[in-house]
């Protein structure tokens, strides 16, 4: 097309490129409640399965199978040894529960201990357990914390076991695993019968269940009228 001399002409492209459309803000997902009438009870416990098998929560509510371990809720872990799940319950309501183990077949395993009881209040709140030991904070217990320092081999972890049924009575196949997060320092809370005088030692143990037993003669303490603290090296 000619312009003439001194007239001006508009030009309007097709072009095919493209252009980004403009970001977009995620959509918002509302907080999760409970349905009405419910509390979230959130469960924690502290256990050392064998590999290939992951822990579960079953007990005496719907929602948490009615002892049927077929719907037993299963728990969530990221090392193996501490695990937790959170149920929605109803408000108010006194239930019993205990944690079990399963493998990929189905076979279960019961934790070594009688029930768990508690009972929801009208907010959420949390249960922190032991795999084979009763709800913390019992009625007329007093609480021994264990702190022990010993660096672990890899793929091992302390537990402790006693003279006591609350530590076992010396099986090391039930003894009460200790906590740590740099796997020097360990640590655990056990409830004991007050004012009782008991002997203990700290073990080794790994996924497969072979015990290090630490070396010298058995420690003794007492559980006092409200719990002690006693703080150990590993010999």
């Amino acid at each position: 097309m000619t312009v003439p001399a001194g007239d001006a002409v508009a030009l309007y492209g097709t072009g095919t490129g493209t252009s980004s459309p403009p970001p977009t803000t995620p959509p918002t997902t509302p907080p999760t409640t409970p349905p009405a009438g419910t509390v979230t009870e959130t469960f924690q416990e502290t256990a050392n399965v064998p590999a290939g098998q992951k822990v579960y929560l079953v007990g005496s509510p719907t929602a948490l199978g009615a002892w049927n371990t077929g719907k037993a809720v299963p728990l969530d872990s990221t090392d193996g040894t501490h695990w937790s799940t959170a149920v929605d319950l109803p408000a108010g309501t006194s239930f019993e529960y205990k944690y079990i183990s399963k493998d990929a077949a189905g076979n279960v395993t019961w934790e070594p201990t009688g029930n768990h009881a508690a009972a929801t209040g009208t907010a959420a709140s949390t249960l922190a357990d032991q795999w084979g030991r009763q709800s913390s904070g019992g009625s007329g217990q007093a609480t021994v914390v264990f702190h022990e320092t010993r660096t672990a081999p890899t793929g091992q972890s302390v537990f402790v076991v006693g003279s006591i049924p609350a530590l076992a009575g010396w099986d090391p196949r039930s003894a009460v695993p200790l906590t740590s997060s740099d796997r020097t320092n360990w640590s655990a809370a056990v409830d004991l019968p007050p004012n009782t005088s008991f002997e203990y030692k700290y073990i080794l143990k790994d996924a497969a269940g072979n015990v290090t037993w630490e070396s010298g003669a058995n420690r003794t303490a007492g559980s006092g009228t409200s719990g002690t603290t006693l703080t150990d090296t590993w010999k």
